[in-house]
């Protein structure tokens, strides 16, 4: 992903990899160049256009990951999403009090200079 993709051809390359999983027989890459439009708009157009051959009719899915957590390992992972819900709520009110403080402090100490444009009126 890191290589650009060549403008004089088309903006995608599809990578069809021989990669057996579980699930899958083999697995597709695609890039796309970013003006051929957005993540989401390009993905449901993907899933639009996908079918499965086991029952064409049936509207495309994305995978869900498997709940294979036993008991002790259920109760981690509550607690590591406790731990990154605080932490997430932290943060935010700590954004939000230094921008705050950091607009009043623009806002009383720092002032545009006169300019013709803005006269001095203001």
């Amino acid at each position: 992903m890191k290589i650009p993709l060549d403008t004089s051809r088309p903006l995608w390359e599809l990578h069809l990899l021989d990669l057996k999983t579980v699930d899958t027989e083999a697995v597709a890459v695609l890039k796309i160049h970013h003006s051929l439009g957005d993540g989401m708009s390009i993905m449901s157009l993907l899933l639009a256009c996908m079918r499965k051959t086991s029952n064409p009719d049936e509207l495309p899915s994305l995978p869900t990951a498997s709940s294979r957590l036993t008991a002790g390992s259920r109760s981690t992972s509550r607690l590591w999403w406790l731990v990154k819900t605080i932490w997430t709520a932290v943060m935010l009110i700590l954004n939000t009090v230094c921008d705050a403080l950091e607009l009043s402090l623009t806002r009383l100490f720092f002032k545009d200079t006169k300019t013709p444009i803005k006269g001095d009126f203001l």
